[in-house]
C-alpha cells in the first residue's frame, strides 16, 4: 500500500512517463554497477578474497545482458505473459511462477557467468571452491536485495497462475 502511494505521489509530481522509462535504465545500468560493488566488498571484506572491482561490476553487465535479454522473455512466455517487450500486462496480471522460475534460472546461469570472474584476484588464486563459494554467498546477497525490491514493486499487482 506504501508503494502505491508513492507512485500514485509521483504521477500527480512528476511527469509519468520519466519515471517509468528511467527507472529501467536505472536499474539496468546504475544498479548493476551498484550490485557489482556490493559483491566485490562482500568478497574482499568477509571472504579475504582479493577481487577487484571491475572484473566483477563487468561479470554483473554480462549477467544482467542474459537475464535481460534471454531468460526473462523465456520465463515469461513460460508463465503465458508473451508481451514481455510490449508491456501489454495490465496491473493485476503479472505471473508470478514466471518471475520465479526465471529467478531461479537467472541465479543459475549469473555463478555460470560471474564465478570465473571471481578469480581474477590479485596474488596467489584461491581454490576453485574457495571462488565459487564466494561467488555464491556474494550473489545470494544481491539477489535477496533484488526479491525485497521487486516485491514491494511488483507483488501486490501481480497473481500466482
Amino acid at each position: 500500500m506504501h508503494v502505491m502511494r508513492i507512485q500514485l505521489l509521483l504521477l500527480i509530481l512528476l511527469d509519468a512517463g520519466s519515471p517509468m522509462m528511467w527507472f529501467g535504465l536505472f536499474h539496468l545500468l546504475i544498479g548493476n554497477f551498484l550490485i557489482g560493488v556490493f559483491e566485490t566488498i562482500v568478497a574482499k571484506r568477509h571472504y579475504k578474497l582479493q577481487v577487484r572491482y571491475r572484473w566483477i561490476i563487468l561479470a554483473n553487465y554480462l549477467s544482467m545482458f542474459f537475464g535481460m535479454y534471454f531468460i526473462a522473455p523465456w520465463a515469461s512466455g513460460l508463465a503465458g505473459n508473451t508481451d514481455f517487450w510490449g508491456g501489454q500486462t495490465a496491473y493485476g496480471e503479472y505471473k508470478l511462477y514466471g518471475f520465479f522460475i526465471g529467478l531461479s534460472v537467472s541465479f543459475v546461469v549469473t555463478l555460470i557467468i560471474e564465478t570465473p570472474f571471481y578469480a581474477i584476484v590479485k596474488g596467489k588464486r584461491p581454490s576453485f571452491l574457495t571462488i565459487l563459494k564466494v561467488s555464491f554467498f556474494a550473489n545470494i546477497a544481491s539477489y535477496i536485495g533484488m526479491i525485497i525490491v521487486y516485491s514491494l514493486i511488483n507483488v501486490p499487482g501481480s497473481v500466482w497462475k
